[in-house]
Formats: C-alpha cells, sequence, structure tokens
C-alpha cells in the first residue's frame, strides 16, 4: 500500500508543487512568488512520504518559510536563485516517480475494494496459516445475499505484504469494517481484563475468589461480544436468526485474534471520507470505543 500512497499523495499535490514566481520591473527590481501556501502545504505531504527530506529541509531554511503571508518579494539575487534551483528539483523528481507509479499501478480501485496489511511471515506455511483465517473471518460474513459480497484477490503491494482484494459491494465494505471495530472494541476489553487481572493477583486473594473474578470478566466479555454482533445483525441483515449471529461473532473473534497478530484491514485509498471513517485508527486503538450506542440497533446499510 506504501507505493500506492505514495503515488495517490503525489496525484493530489503534483499541481501545487510547481511554484509561482513573476518577475517585477520598476523602481526595486525582483521576484514575485505566489500561491506560497499551497506550496508549501504540498511540500510537507511529500516529506511525510520520506522524499527528498534533506533537499525539503533546505528549502524550508529559505525565505518562503519566514512569512505566513501567501507572497513574497525576492530582491536579492543569490536567494532567488538558489530558492529557484530548489523548487525545481522537487516537482520534476514527483513527477517521474509519478509516470513510473502510474506504469505499475494503472488498475482503478472500485468503491468494493479494502486493504490488508499482513504481519512479518515467518515461511509459506505461517502466510497460508494466517491468509485461510482472514478468508473464513471475511467470507462468513458477506458471502450472503443480504449483503452481496464476494472475495477476489487484485493485486499484492511492495514494501510491506499488503493484499488488495475487491468484497463484491459497499455494503460488505461496510460490514467488514463494522467486524474490524468490533474486534478492537473487544480485543481492548480483554487486555483491559488482562490488566485488572494481573493488578489483583498482587493483591494477594483466595484461589477461589480469583476464579471467580475470571468467570465474571469472561461472562461481561461474552456480553459484549453478544452485543457486538447483534448489532451488526440488525444493521446488515433483514432478519436476525441466531446462526447469522454466531457467524458474526466467530468473525469478530477471528479478527480480533488477527489484530493480535499485527493483520491490519483499510479501506481503499479512494474511499470516501463517511467509508474511511468507519474502519478503526490502528495508531490509536488503545482509544476505541463501541459504537453500539452511537450507531443504535435496526439502520439498515442498502
Amino acid at each position: 500500500m506504501r507505493l500506492r500512497k505514495i503515488k495517490k499523495t503525489l496525484e493530489n499535490n503534483i499541481e501545487h508543487l510547481s511554484y509561482k514566481r513573476e518577475y517585477l520591473s520598476g523602481g526595486q527590481p525582483g521576484y514575485l512568488y505566489t500561491d506560497l501556501n499551497n506550496l508549501k502545504s504540498s511540500i510537507e505531504k511529500v516529506k511525510n512520504l520520506g522524499l527528498y527530506e534533506s533537499l525539503i529541509s533546505e528549502i524550508e531554511t529559505s525565505i518562503i518559510y519566514t512569512t505566513s503571508k501567501d507572497e513574497i518579494i525576492l530582491t536579492d539575487g543569490k536567494e532567488d536563485s538558489r530558492l529557484k534551483k530548489e523548487l525545481e528539483i522537487v516537482p520534476c523528481g514527483c513527477h517521474a516517480l509519478l509516470m513510473i507509479l502510474k506504469e505499475l499501478y494503472h488498475e482503478r480501485e472500485d468503491e468494493s475494494t479494502i486493504y490488508i496489511q499482513m504481519p512479518k511471515i515467518k515461511d509459506l506455511e505461517d502466510l497460508s496459516k494466517k491468509s485461510k483465517i482472514l478468508h473464513t473471518a471475511i467470507s462468513q460474513s458477506i458471502l450472503n445475499p443480504n449483503i452481496k459480497g464476494s472475495i477476489k484477490v487484485k493485486s499484492y503491494d511492495m514494501g510491506s505484504l499488503w493484499i488488495i482484494i475487491t468484497v463484491g459491494s459497499v455494503v460488505a465494505v461496510k460490514l467488514i469494517a463494522g467486524i474490524v471495530w468490533a474486534a478492537a472494541v473487544i480485543r481492548k476489553k480483554k487486555k483491559e481484563f488482562k490488566q485488572f487481572e494481573q493488578h489483583v493477583k498482587g493483591l494477594e486473594l483466595k484461589s477461589e475468589s480469583l476464579e471467580e473474578l475470571k468467570q465474571a470478566q469472561k461472562k461481561q466479555l461474552e456480553l459484549s461480544l453478544n452485543a457486538e454482533a447483534d448489532n451488526l445483525v440488525s444493521q446488515f441483515y433483514k432478519w436476525k436468526e441466531a446462526e447469522t449471529t454466531e457467524r458474526i461473532k466467530y468473525s469478530i473473534k477471528l479478527i480480533s485474534d488477527l489484530m493480535d497478530k499485527g493483520v491490519e484491514i483499510h479501506p481503499a485509498l479512494t474511499a470516501p471520507k463517511e467509508v474511511g471513517n468507519l474502519f478503526p485508527d490502528y495508531k490509536n486503538l488503545g482509544l476505541i470505543e463501541s459504537r453500539i450506542q452511537e450507531l443504535g440497533t435496526g439502520t439498515k446499510f442498502e
């Protein structure tokens, strides 16, 4: 996904990387640089990709970064020559890189595309095992007439192991997002229970009291899992059936376990914001909260 992200970022910012410079004649000749805010914003996004970092660090010491205004006049010939040279290298390099990436990744994402990042794989057996669990977690929830889902591998990405798949429908993408979000919620609760259990052990309670606590936590976790599954069934399926609920519960459990192993499921780079926001932020999983009260029940996704 990294190369695809670079491609998408460059496509969105390449226009503003081309600086605007105009010669001014008259009593105080110089060069007028305009549209600086868009230029600096685009340069920052390129730097965040890890591209041209040394050169951009040099540009950031130039006079255009001493003002918050959208334009500036340079009367110093040396300063102008230095800035002009540096600002020409960045867009030229980005244009060349973008041309290469367009050749590598010319396929279009559709609205049913999702990205899956796999953790470090030990061997082919490990990859096969994780892929099989992932396939089970996704297929048993979306291969349903209500969801109109399907699974098709589109491609793999370099850098780290990313698998790009299509799942047949937008509804399937939203259901997967809901399952992933619920899995992150359950995973967080399990971690909290584990931490509390370690704390209680330090209190030297009787073994029977500790066992009672474990059973209470297990029951609470099961209740939370049931609630998350029931909520998703109410949103995405026409009829609430026990078998469907159990399938969703199993999918949530599998995804939660895969998250512990480093698997991440993301929306496509081109996904609408309202779809992208349905997926959890993997950098802040510790802050995730259940969406049951937020979404309520019975809200159907068509």
